[in-house]
């Protein structure tokens, strides 16, 4: 059952793989209206609310076969990391005092005598 407030899909047409909330719904004719989706241009005739006449953008209805409902997130539905495994970790290669330059033999000389 998809009611106002819900979050949703599109399915299939123009705006498929979008997803947006329903603002209203007409359930007689099987259609929502989603905000921010499927926007239309109508033209308006000059009348007292808007003497100036014009074109207005406004959302047009979509039929519920093209939509599917967003499952909600519960926090069991997530998830765990996996643990990190020491043999997983790259191993580094040892170094040798024989690639080293002789100030840092030193260094490392005196660090073990100490």
């Amino acid at each position: 059952m998809i009611k106002k407030g819900d979050k949703i899909s599109i399915l299939s047409g123009n705006y498929k793989g979008l997803k947006g909330v329903i603002s209203k719904v007409f359930p007689k004719k099987k259609k929502v209206i989603v905000f921010g989706i499927n926007m239309i241009k109508k033209h308006i005739k000059p009348n007292a609310k808007n003497p100036k006449g014009g074109i207005i953008k406004k959302e047009a209805p979509i039929h519920i076969s093209n939509l599917k409902k967003e499952a909600p997130i519960h926090i069991s539905n997530l998830k765990k990391e996996a643990p990190i495994h020491i043999s997983n970790l790259k191993k580094e290669a040892p170094i040798h005092i024989s690639n080293l330059k002789k100030e840092e033999k030193k260094k490392i000389d005196d660090s073990l005598s100490v």
